[in-house]
């Protein structure tokens, strides 16, 4: 199917860069982009999206990006959980300087366990509109939690997706799937594909996964959650 392409408007905000681990400053213009709808096979196209940018920043300093895919998710330790990044260890950085961090956060006789862990599906890298890395924690039980993606009043609101950018031929594993509100589908894609990149199309059984709504044992509000048919 041919993708219709429209053009869009983008609203580019120079911002002044500051000191990133002894890299230099330097300006960059920032847009919003918003992944869109991938219904009947359409080509996402950019748009513009109101976000909140105010959780999960570090605000020592800044970080240049222009969309969510510029961005990447490491622990902020050196090792982190058999290599992989928690809630509670975890920094965004654009990719151009995790190696810089590692550097400067792992010795070089650093000996890590010997040991791998996926890390978590509901932790998902993002850029604000102010152009710094950060990240969205779709189930955060922390103040300014981002609950849009995953608030829910009953098992309608969700759908299961997976955390790749196109769902055709991704893995299925529970580690890489997530439960968001159907409303915020095309939001929630906007963090996970390049703008204008276009995912073919397919149905894809997500069984013997399925999604609902509730809440859990903390007492958070419901929320769309992941679950398994049992043997």
């Amino acid at each position: 199917m041919v993708a219709t392409m429209r053009t869009y408007m983008l609203l580019a905000v120079t911002l002044a860069g500051g000191l990133v681990f002894g890299c230099e400053s330097s300006e960059r213009v920032v847009d919003d982009a918003k992944v869109g709808d991938l219904a009947d096979g359409a080509a996402l196209v950019p748009d513009t999206v109101t976000r909140d940018d105010t959780t999960h920043v570090d605000t020592n300093t800044t970080r240049e990006c222009v969309h969510p895919t510029d961005c990447a998710l490491r622990p902020a330790s050196c090792c982190g959980e058999c290599g992989a990044y928690t809630r509670d260890d975890i920094v965004s950085l654009p990719h151009a300087r995790l190696h810089d961090y590692a550097s400067t956060h792992c010795p070089a006789d650093a000996a890590c366990p010997p040991c791998y862990r996926d890390p978590p599906p509901d932790l998902l890298a993002d850029c604000t509109s102010a152009g710094a890395c950060s990240y969205v924690d779709l189930y955060d039980p922390g103040e300014g939690h981002r609950s849009e993606y995953t608030s829910c009043d009953n098992d309608s609101n969700c759908v299961l997706r997976v955390t790749d950018c196109c769902e055709c031929g991704a893995s299925l594993s529970l580690m890489n799937l997530v439960a968001i509100r159907q409303d915020k589908r095309a939001d929630f894609e906007r963090l996970l594909c390049e703008p204008g990149t276009g995912c073919p199309e397919c149905v894809l059984d997500y069984a013997p996964y399925f999604t609902w709504c509730g809440a859990d044992a903390s007492g958070l509000p419901k929320r769309c959650r992941v679950d398994m048919v049992g043997p």
